[in-house]
């Protein structure tokens, strides 16, 4: 056994090695490209556009992690039956479950690397590095829907903001307990505006969640929450929330009225993400096995890159089309799962048999 896992982890790894440096290279010379006049525009230091780039390798990471993996398996794959590796270790009684499972080894471990990242590394080297590349202007928008905040106390909700005339309506500032499981208080306003230095508002409702009491408050000035202070100038991108901050939302929104669909949707497409490394390898390792008998590598990675795109961009449709109706966000998950597990299922049984 540990002779089938030196064959094929030997060249698994080569592959993987030569793919994932193609497609980080891609990705990093269109980020170059991309960025590098508003880095000159900003009168960003060199040292400090080394970090921006460096800041950005978690992003680059989370682009193409997915795609590098299972193209290289499919080139794997596609050489070991050029030289008839595969013929070899059939022959020797190794089942092709075998050869599965030891590649399932490696998409497990790529796969939980991916998600650590995208969970808990890249939303704050992406805020770090929005901030390096924002740092002289300030966002100018119309209007924005839907912002949240953490804070060092809890959360703040935002229904929707006007930027022009520092406006906030239906706002929510929520306060959890020191352990982050509870809800001490909420703040809630219908329009709070700023006035000089002071945020205020003429009405606003304060629940008290321990008491299980409630309050009317008239003409409150709220400046004294330090993020309310500096909000016309702060942008917000759920890239910046961490899987542990979506939990704690949806837990906590969850209990105040505030609709927070958009972060269930956010939640269930990090999921999807982790799930995609095992739904495409199962679907197209028969798919890969059967083509490494008649293919060169680049039919292979051909093939190996149509399907990701079918797969990335049904995938979108699915999501968008979703929060546009304001449908469940579970039944995107439903969506996208079912189909690749079908057709995998179909296509083990074609090419197998």
């Amino acid at each position: 056994m540990k002779k089938i896992h030196k064959l094929i982890f030997t060249e698994l790894f080569v592959n993987f090695f030569l793919t994932y440096l193609a497609f980080f290279t891609i990705i990093l010379s269109i980020e170059f490209l991309d960025k590098i006049d508003d880095l000159v525009t900003q009168k960003v230091g060199f040292q400090l556009t080394i970090k921006y780039f460096l800041l950005r390798i978690p992003f680059i990471h989370s682009q193409m992690s997915l795609f590098a993996t299972i193209i290289s398996i499919m080139i794997t794959l596609n050489i070991l039956s050029q030289k008839n590796e595969i013929t070899a270790l059939l022959s020797t009684g190794i089942t092709i479950k075998r050869i599965f499972s030891v590649l399932l080894i490696f998409v497990l471990f790529v796969s939980i690397i991916t998600f650590f990242n995208d969970n808990f590394i890249y939303p704050k080297c992406i805020y770090k590095s929005d901030v390096i590349i924002k740092k002289d202007q300030t966002r100018k928008t119309d209007q924005v829907y839907e912002l949240i905040f953490k804070t060092r106390d809890g959360f703040i909700f935002v229904n929707l903001f006007i930027p022009e005339k520092n406006i906030l309506l239906n706002s929510y500032i929520i306060k959890t307990d020191k352990t982050s499981k509870g809800i001490e208080n909420i703040f809630f306003s219908h329009l709070i505006s700023k006035d000089g230095e002071d945020w205020k508002t003429e009405e606003a409702t304060f629940y008290d969640y321990k008491a299980r009491t409630s309050r009317t408050l008239k003409s409150v000035t709220i400046s004294d929450i330090g993020f309310i202070e500096n909000f016309s100038n702060i942008s917000f991108k759920p890239d910046w929330l961490s899987f542990p901050d979506l939990l704690n939302i949806i837990k906590s929104a969850g209990k105040t009225g505030v609709d927070i669909k958009s972060f269930h949707f956010q939640m269930i497409n990090r999921i999807t993400t982790f799930i995609s490394f095992f739904l495409l390898f199962y679907l197209i390792f028969p798919f890969g096995f059967q083509l490494g008998r008649n293919k060169k590598n680049v039919e292979i990675i051909f093939y190996g890159i149509l399907i990701l795109l079918l797969f990335t961009v049904a995938r979108t449709v699915i999501f968008k089309m979703l929060k546009t109706v304001g449908g469940n966000p579970y039944i995107s998950l439903m969506l996208i799962v079912l189909p690749p597990i079908l057709a995998g299922y179909i296509n083990w049984r074609k090419q197998l048999r």
